[in-house]
């Protein structure tokens, strides 16, 4: 007799999982759900029938074939002999030690498999195939772990597919009010193909694999989906679940493709759309890198952990690993790897409606542990994207490789604790496209050719007492005015005089004696000076008529500290003309926050 089950929160597993509704709806269990029983539970299947030996009572409704049992009995045939072929079935199961051989007329041929009775498919054998098979059954699919699946490509869904798309062409849509799932526990492949599993629950312990391809889960309440032959062109939900659940924790692969699990859910509990704790590979393979996508939409949740790579190998720049929810949870256990050829390192990208980086506990605000993202920036280029909110950093962040951290916030982006970067080529941009940007806490990088951009749609405020570090050779600075000439000693502050219109920033504190004044009395500084918190010590100047590190200033001058400056006026000097001062000796221009 079927059940009603319902998904609860598991201490043992870290996550939602299936239970009868007499369960708690939180707290430790004494012993665990075996893995099998969860999935079961999932197609509220629990307690059906045995697996039959091979599928039953199959019905030609369109195209020619054949449909034979060998006579050792131990493998079923379906010998196609036109490019579609549609076969309704009361069931369909191959028991284990059986297989199902689907010989289709070539790579692209297509075999679509409707299941019209009421059990739902136990799969436990093998199912092979030259070609697409498509598996529809509305009671819900289970491949156990003694399963294999070798095909062309594969598309198993609980909803009800649309037979003119199937026979017309590559769009298909899927749609219908089964609410059953889906669930992996042996070994599909497809390479060179697709894998796409649909249904409002489905969950992968085993392994699935279409190097040169696509892997797809999705969960929701409709699908469209577009092939081009094998290849996925495109998957999209277009109606949300209730309990939508995407689970993995076995293995995805598709080097030199994609891997994509894709939820969209109208409930609103955390960790309950797309949940990771597998591995995902998706590694870059005959000159082509790879992606890997988790996306919730705009209204579920993302809870990543595992590990996710898209290497480049020796030969070709990282690929992409891409999460995007309403909330984005990481794990402390998360390992990312994106690494290229040559240092083209590719990029971790985070898409939430806020994000926070906090101490190392993780909780309902709290988007990722700082610990976590600085290990994660040694091998891979991380980008945060606030797509309503702010984005916070609230605990020290440091990291030493030639990769970037990027922040963008819809509104505000504070800086509350150090960031730090030791590496060669290290780059840190924050951006804010309707709010503040607020910088509260020291950033350093340190290296060569490190790079930085502060660009705020509305204010640029940097504490009094902070300081931001630019002390390498090549650095580079940028902001919403466009890039500016980084000094950092003695001999590039006297260059100013080359250019009084030019956009100039400290990159770090500078002691010195004598040095040149900028500009003079007939030549004004007209440009932009950003101390970045930043202090010049014991500078000495002397000036004509105005006197001061900047002779003359109708520019900008900001965000800059001053100890022991010394500034003289010349004696030929006309007393009644003269003008000094530590900073500017005459100035019509701005002066912000400087101390």
């Amino acid at each position: 007799m079927n059940k009603t089950f319902a998904l609860v929160w598991s201490e043992a597993r870290g996550g939602w999982v299936a239970a009868s509704e007499c369960a708690r709806r939180r707290g430790k269990s004494s012993g665990g759900l075996r893995m099998t029983v969860v999935a079961l539970a999932l197609m509220g299947v629990v307690g059906a029938a045995h697996a039959q030996e091979f599928p039953k009572e199959g019905v030609i409704k369109h195209g020619t074939g054949d449909i034979a049992i060998d006579a050792d009995k131990n493998t079923m045939r379906v010998n196609q002999k036109t490019d579609k072929l549609i076969i309704d079935w009361q069931r369909f199961d191959v028991g284990a030690g059986k297989q199902v051989i689907f010989n289709q007329p070539g790579r692209t041929s297509a075999v679509l498999n409707k299941v019209l009775g009421q059990h739902y498919s136990d799969i436990r054998g093998d199912i092979t195939a030259n070609g697409r098979v498509f598996l529809i059954n509305p009671n819900g699919i289970m491949f156990g772990t003694s399963s294999r699946v070798s095909v062309g490509s594969l598309v198993a869904s609980t909803k009800q597919v649309n037979q003119d798309d199937f026979l017309d062409g590559e769009t298909m849509r899927f749609n219908g009010p089964s609410s059953s799932g889906i669930t992996s526990e042996g070994r599909i492949s497809a390479d060179g193909g697709s894998v796409a599993l649909l249904s409002e629950k489905v969950i992968n312990n085993g392994i699935i694999q279409a190097d040169r391809g696509s892997v797809a889960m999705a969960s929701g309440g409709a699908f469209t989906l577009t092939l081009d032959g094998n290849k996925l062109l495109h998957l999209q939900v277009d109606r949300a679940a209730l309990e939508s659940a995407l689970e993995n924790d076995g293995t995805l692969r598709a080097h030199g493709g994609t891997v994509m699990m894709k939820g969209r859910s109208t409930n609103v509990m955390p960790s309950l759309v797309v949940n990771n704790r597998g591995i995902i590979e998706a590694n870059s393979l005959d000159g082509k890198s790879g992606s890997i996508i988790l996306d919730g939409g705009d209204f579920a949740s993302i809870n990543a952990g595992g590990k996710l790579t898209a290497t480049g190998g020796t030969t070709r720049a990282g690929g992409t690993v891409t999460l995007k929810g309403k909330a984005v949870f990481i794990q402390p256990d998360i390992d990312i790897d994106t690494r290229g050829a040559a240092g083209q390192t590719g990029t971790w990208s985070i898409t939430a409606h806020h994000i926070k980086i906090s101490p190392d506990a993780i909780t309902n605000d709290v988007t990722l542990a700082a610990s976590t993202l600085g290990k994660s920036l040694a091998t891979t280029n991380v980008s945060l994207v606030s797509t309503v909110g702010h984005i916070a950093v609230n605990a020290p962040v440091e990291w030493d490789a030639s990769t970037s951290l990027t922040l963008q916030a819809a509104r505000h982006v504070d800086v509350n604790a150090p960031l730090t970067a030791h590496g060669n080529g290290a780059a840190i941009a924050a951006k804010t496209l309707g709010g503040d940007l607020r910088i509260n806490a020291r950033m350093t990088l340190a290296g060569d050719n490190a790079a930085l951009a502060l660009i705020a749609k509305s204010n640029f405020e940097l504490r009094h007492g902070v300081s931001i570090e630019l002390s390498g050779k090549g650095s580079t600075y940028e902001t919403r005015d466009g890039r500016y000439t980084v000094i950092n000693d003695v001999s590039q502050w006297e260059t100013m005089n080359k250019d009084l219109n030019g956009r100039y920033a400290l990159g770090k504190s500078l002691q010195a004696g004598r040095v040149a004044t900028i500009g003079n009395d007939s030549d004004v500084f007209t440009g932009e000076f950003e101390g970045l918190g930043n202090t010049l010590s014991k500078f000495e100047v002397t000036g004509d008529n105005h006197a001061g590190l900047f002779a003359q200033s109708s520019g900008n001058i900001r965000n800059l500290n001053l100890s022991s400056t010394s500034v003289t006026t010349a004696q030929h000097a006309r007393s009644a003309d003269k003008a000094a001062g530590a900073l500017v000796g005459t100035n019509s221009g701005t002066i912000t926050n400087v101390h």
